[in-house]
């Protein structure tokens, strides 16, 4: 298994990496480093040349929920260390422990302006504002334009998040 892309906080989680050239019973820890929203280390168990990383619901309900840079390295038991590799991993909110409107800040424009389009806007919906304007004093016209281009920005949402499949491209061909 690798190394996942997101981990929920709240939620237990786990994974093994096999490094032939680290083993644990040659001194080496394997160990993981997020920077983000806030400082997340992590140490793997190993045995061996597989390393083994088990997060608790405990240690995870800590998290703060964001985008981070993930470094993964080996330090020895002689003060060596050596990075194997980088990227991003994101720490999604606990939604099971949250409170309040959880919606992004797309998904509650969206939601304001298609019910303002539809004249069932509430009077929070009304007082929203977009581009520096309030909803209720817009037009139709600039009401559906923006509808539409928070739908786009909606529907990224969904695709990044892993709840949408991506579009795929069309191409155009021109025949002569």
């Amino acid at each position: 298994m690798t190394e996942p892309t997101h981990i929920r906080a709240g939620d237990s989680a786990t994974w093994e990496r096999e490094e032939l050239a680290y083993s644990a019973d040659d001194g080496w820890t394997l160990r993981y480093a997020l920077r983000g929203p806030s400082e997340i280390n992590i140490d793997a168990v190993g045995n061996g040349t597989l390393h083994t990383v088990n997060l608790a619901s405990a240690d995870t309900s800590v998290y703060v929920a964001g985008d981070y840079t993930a470094v993964v390295y080996v330090e020895s038991d002689a003060g060596e260390r050596v990075t194997l590799g980088s990227g991003m991993i994101q720490i999604l909110p606990d939604l099971v422990a949250a409170t309040g409107d959880q919606r992004s800040h797309v998904k509650r424009t969206l939601d304001a302006l298609q019910a303002m389009i539809e004249r069932r806007a509430t009077k929070i919906q009304e007082e929203y504002e977009v581009e520096g304007y309030r909803i209720k004093y817009m037009p139709l016209d600039m009401l559906i334009k923006l509808r539409d281009r928070y739908a786009r920005l909606y529907d990224n949402e969904q695709v990044e998040a892993g709840l949408k499949p991506r579009s795929p491209k069309s191409v155009k061909f021109n025949f002569r």
